[in-house]
């Protein structure tokens, strides 16, 4: 028996006995890695001066330290939710919680920008093995109909890692040094690593107790070429304001990342079981909750990036913009359960309509913030803005994990966790080249303040084809999910 199937006898007797309890115990367990992945990508960012004084390195090559752990995220998360599908989900998400720590071990010992960024690379592949399997183990364990709220809270527990991190990554800097950021994972790791062997149950194909994998193989070749140009298209969309978006290099990697995903689709539809499933894409929640989901990610970034700078530029302390910066994340917090719960009782379709339409009106509410805007106005626009997340994001994950067979949740909760990423790398560039484009070169402040608005408005813009994508979902008929290939008598 393998190690990760060893349940202690008290807790499967607890287990039985307090299904309902456990159910909870699972989720604290699991989003307990969601956290460490969330603080990790926020906290890392306050040490930036400090790398850059200590190995002499500018924005482009310290940003690197950033694009590495997210290409590596991005590049694997299919890969890792068919596994997991296949494999076992325990069992991966074990896997990724000890790669996860190590990697931060790794980052806490680096001697050069480099060897960080090869430390950063393991703790991505890491993260890709937790965020790839924390809604299908949530799915699971939860029966249909209670969903909404653990679905929902998963969203508070990412804005909690997201809000924490900067704070705790202030305390520790100063206090024992830049490399305390990634040595703090190691305990939080270690406890998430025993926890999670001890209480989580073998979970293969939506079902406790491993089933037989036999005959279902890894197409390797498919997830080489999807890393290949996931890869690509990143780096390309990083760095694209950076080296021109019609430089050699920027071509380069738009062509090359073309004709990988070409050949990648192409090669998924001959082969007998392919890496992702394509047959889920007619499954209209499933489709339209992913593309809504980048478009979500596509606009949450505009805020976090432009609104310090916004603040900054009309003369708030920065002890203000830090309070101000923090009302996002905790109206998050807060309303994500209560609209987990609306969302196992009404039409998600509705809900998750009506919180794009709340994102695209704070969007507008922030493009008006100007020179003399009272702290309160501002403080509700932010709120706002916190709050349509909330609202779109949780019912939308519930009507994407529902949508596919048991024996699809891993790949389907990495496929929103890609659509996620993917997201929120574009968001960044989006948001710099709307604030380039308009400052020409000038920083007054007035100029920076309508560069501001502008940058608000096209996310707001980009907010309304959500709020109509997502309103696809109110005027379609019902669909039957698909039945899938099978030439190697592949469960499914």
């Amino acid at each position: 028996m393998h190690m990760e199937n060893r349940v202690p006898a008290f807790a499967q007797q607890w287990r039985m006995k307090h299904v309902r309890a456990y159910r909870w115990v699972v989720f604290s367990t699991v989003t307990m890695g969601t956290f460490m992945v969330n603080l990790d990508s926020s906290i890392v960012t306050l040490a930036f001066p400090t790398f850059s004084r200590l190995y002499q390195a500018g924005p482009q090559r310290l940003q690197w330290v950033m694009i590495a752990y997210l290409l590596s995220i991005t590049a694997v998360l299919p890969t890792v939710g068919f596994m997991a599908d296949v494999y076992g989900r325990k069992r991966f998400f074990l896997w990724g919680i000890g790669i996860f720590t190590a990697g931060s071990a790794l980052c806490a010992i680096s001697s050069s920008l480099m060897f960080l960024d090869l430390s950063r690379i393991v703790q991505g592949l890491g993260a890709s093995m937790i965020m790839g399997n924390v809604m299908s183990i949530v799915t699971i364990t939860f029966p249909q109909g209670e969903r909404g709220r653990p679905l929902g809270m998963i969203g508070s527990v990412v804005a909690a890692g997201t809000l924490i991190g900067p704070a705790l990554g202030g305390v520790l800097i100063p206090l024992w040094g830049w490399r305390s950021i990634f040595a703090v994972n190691i305990p939080f790791g270690g406890l998430a690593l025993l926890a999670g062997l001890w209480l989580l149950e073998p979970m293969v194909n939506g079902k406790s107790n491993a089933s037989n994998s036999k005959g279902k193989r890894l197409d390797f070749l498919g997830a080489v070429l999807f890393a290949v140009a996931m890869a690509a298209l990143i780096t390309f969309v990083s760095n694209g304001t950076s080296w021109g978006w019609s430089s050699v290099v920027s071509m380069t990697l738009l062509v090359g990342s073309a004709a990988a995903f070409a050949v990648f689709i192409r090669h998924e539809r001959k082969t007998d079981i392919p890496l992702i499933a394509f047959e889920l894409f007619r499954i209209p929640d499933f489709t339209l909750g992913n593309v809504t989901n980048f478009v979500c990610y596509a606009v949450l970034m505009f805020p976090p990036f432009v609104t310090p700078l916004l603040l900054d530029a009309i003369h708030i302390s920065t002890l203000h913009t830090g309070l101000l910066m923090a009302i996002q994340p905790i109206a998050t917090i807060v309303i994500s359960p209560f609209v987990g719960r609306l969302a196992d009782r009404f039409n998600k379709a509705l809900i998750s309509t009506v919180g794009f339409l709340i994102v695209a009106f704070s969007l507008v509410l922030m493009s008006t913030i100007h020179m003399g805007s009272q702290t309160m106005w501002i403080a509700f626009a932010i709120a706002s803005f916190g709050a349509g997340i909330a609202v779109f994001s949780s019912p939308n994950n519930v009507a994407v994990m529902e949508s596919v067979p048991p024996t699809r949740t891993g790949l389907a909760g990495s496929l929103l966790a890609l659509t996620r990423n993917f997201g929120k790398v574009t968001s960044i560039t989006l948001a710099g080249l709307a604030l380039t484009l308009e400052l020409h070169g000038s920083e007054g402040s007035l100029q920076f303040v309508r560069a501001a608005h502008t940058a608000y408005l096209m996310a707001s813009f980009l907010a309304g084809v959500g709020v109509i994508i997502s309103g696809f979902r109110l005027f379609r008929r019902q669909a039957s999910k698909p039945s899938f290939r099978n030439k190697t008598s592949r469960q499914v």
